[in-house]
């Protein structure tokens, strides 16, 4: 996440972007195509699973994909991420 921000030009406009425009916009680059979400979500299965149960939890897992499992996913869980960062930065 830290380099994606990086690669754009203001990272304060790409967390923006990111909570207006979601992963599903295209402006992460290294999750556009299906064969970067599926490799992504296997390197980071344990975390994507464990950010599904509990928002599944709490009642705010979307009920069904819009895409592929394996995107849906990985973008949920990359947005929600980077959600849970700005929250702890701006709680600093």
């Amino acid at each position: 996440m830290a380099r994606e921000a990086i690669d754009y030009h203001d990272a304060g406009v790409f967390f923006r972007d990111l909570f207006e425009h979601g992963c599903v916009s295209g402006m992460v680059g290294s999750l556009i195509y299906h064969t970067q979400t599926k490799v992504f979500f296997i390197l980071h299965y344990d975390e994507i699973e464990e950010l599904r149960l509990s928002l599944m939890e709490e009642d705010i897992m979307p009920a069904r994909p819009e895409s592929d499992l394996c995107t849906f996913l990985s973008w949920l869980a990359f947005e929600e991420t980077a959600r849970q960062l700005v929250q702890e930065i701006l709680a600093n």
